[in-house]
């Protein structure tokens, strides 16, 4: 019997590093001993974080006496906070400059909760009673506001 090399090498087992563990192997993670036999783990992709093996943060502490180079990797895990909290707050301020934000412009007509919206320049945009964008891209006004009128029939425009 001939085994297929290519099934043989894409057949992963994901093995864990004890029975009810979160941590597997395939990770990558890295395992130092304690003097008093804990095994802790870091995973590479999660510098500073330090666990045992049924995944509970360890405190930094045990993990330095194990061997772990704790202000290396505690420097690489701040590094990671601080660019995550500067990503949190560049799209929050991209969020607040969106230029579809339905409280930055005038609402023209509105009809059983679709909304058509100015864009300026002469264009709008029709939203659902959601808040979802129904047009690809902004049209005329007297497009929007006709095309409002067909998709909704059964209620009077409000002005």
């Amino acid at each position: 019997m001939q085994v297929d090399p290519i099934a043989a090498q894409t057949s992963v087992k994901f093995v864990p590093v004890v029975p009810g563990s979160p941590l597997t192997y395939d990770q990558g993670l890295t395992k130092r001993t304690h003097k008093s036999g804990l095994e802790i783990f870091m995973v590479k992709n999660e510098p500073g974080v330090y666990l045992n093996a049924y995944g509970k943060e360890v405190p930094e502490a045990l993990a330095k006496e194990a061997g772990f180079d704790t202000v290396k990797f505690g420097k690489e895990k701040r590094k990671r906070e601080l660019m995550a909290k500067a990503t949190e707050e560049i799209r929050a301020q991209l969020a607040k400059e969106d230029d579809t934000a339905p409280e930055d412009f005038a609402v023209l007509r509105e009809k059983n909760g679709y909304k058509v919206v100015d864009m300026n320049l002469g264009r709008a945009i029709i939203r659902d009673p959601d808040g979802n964008n129904l047009l690809p891209m902004p049209v005329p006004h007297e497009q929007a506001l006709g095309l409002l009128d067909k998709l909704v029939l059964d209620a009077p425009a409000e002005e």
